[in-house]
């Protein structure tokens, strides 16, 4: 089976060690099983999973993915592995509870 483009660009920021990941507009769901390999990116301090986010100079920027808006109702469990998380977006998903955010971010959008 081929890996999808959200995938792909998980394993890349795993293998690059990168600070920012942009995983909105991919079609995610709470099932999708590519969430889990996020716990791998401990070393993330930005995470993207909505339609767009606030970067670290708090400049609003779109999502760069168009394939489908994401479709979330929980704040994926590997998310709260990522220690060095400092802003996360979950901009325009379904979030009905506020759990799974590390303790250290300091940026949380979820309108």
């Amino acid at each position: 089976m081929e890996s999808s483009l959200a995938q792909q660009l998980i394993e890349k920021c795993i293998k690059t060690k990168s600070k920012t990941l942009d995983l909105g507009n991919f079609g995610l769901t709470d099932s999708s099983p590519e969430l889990q390999l996020l716990a791998k990116c401990n070393h993330l301090e930005e995470l993207n999973l909505g339609l767009s986010y606030y970067d670290e100079f708090k400049s609003y920027v779109k999502s760069k993915n168009s394939l489908a808006k994401n479709s979330l109702s929980i704040i994926p469990l590997a998310i709260s592995k990522l220690s060095k998380l400092k802003i996360l977006s979950i901009s325009d998903n379904q979030i009905i509870k506020i759990e799974n955010v590390p303790e250290n971010v300091t940026s949380l959008d979820l309108r």
